[in-house]
Order: C-alpha cells, then sequence, then structure tokens
C-alpha cells in the first residue's frame, strides 16, 4: 500500500517499519548524511556536497561503514 502523506512512518507504521536514526556529520570535510549502527560505527546514507569529485571517490559511497565514537 502507498501513502502519499508527510506523516513521519514510524506514526503509521509503529510496530511494522521503523525508521534508523540519521544524524548530519563532517567527515574529511565533506557533509554526509549518515545512520548509527552502534556505538561506533557509522553508515554513509547520502552524500550532502556540491563537489562532483566526492561522488566518485569511494570512501563515500553510500553503504560505507564509518569507525568513529559518535556523541550520544
Amino acid at each position: 500500500m502507498t501513502l502519499y502523506t508527510i506523516v513521519d512512518p514510524n506514526v503509521i507504521w509503529a510496530k511494522e517499519y521503523s525508521v534508523p536514526e540519521m544524524i548530519e556529520i563532517t567527515w574529511k570535510g565533506v557533509l554526509l548524511n549518515v545512520i548509527r549502527k552502534d556505538d561506533r560505527t557509522i553508515i554513509i546514507n547520502r552524500v550532502l556536497s556540491t563537489d562532483p569529485m566526492v561522488y566518485l571517490d569511494p570512501q563515500f559511497q553510500p553503504g560505507v561503514e564509518i569507525n568513529m565514537s559518535l556523541p550520544v
């Protein structure tokens, strides 16, 4: 079923669907949208840069895991 709404999916699909916590960080000078996997690991979800060369760099590909500590 497709719902075209601005309501947060957690409100609609509270028991069936959960959205991971997304955080914006700057890593190596590049703004990234990341998902916290655990206390020491994050996964790149999206690159938020206007520099086309960043998108060609494999270390900034979505899905790459980064080991670092994030504030809680």
